[in-house]
């Protein structure tokens, strides 16, 4: 099993849209206590505008 696997196990999809924020919070600070750096983005910036995440995800790469 790989860490990514183990990930999705410890942390199953949300039974209610209020436990899914939770869970998401419970998900990114596993993988920061496990070394990685953690970057969110909302969906809609995503969808709508994707320049601004590439240019934030460049900002932080760039550090």
């Amino acid at each position: 099993m790989n860490i990514f696997s183990f990930i999705h196990n410890i942390f199953e999809p949300p039974l209610f849209v209020n436990s899914f924020r939770c869970n998401e919070l419970n998900r990114e600070t596993f993988l920061a206590a496990m070394g990685f750096q953690v970057v969110s983005f909302a969906y809609d910036d995503a969808a709508s505008r994707p320049e601004l995440c590439i240019t934030l995800l460049r900002l932080m790469l760039n550090r």
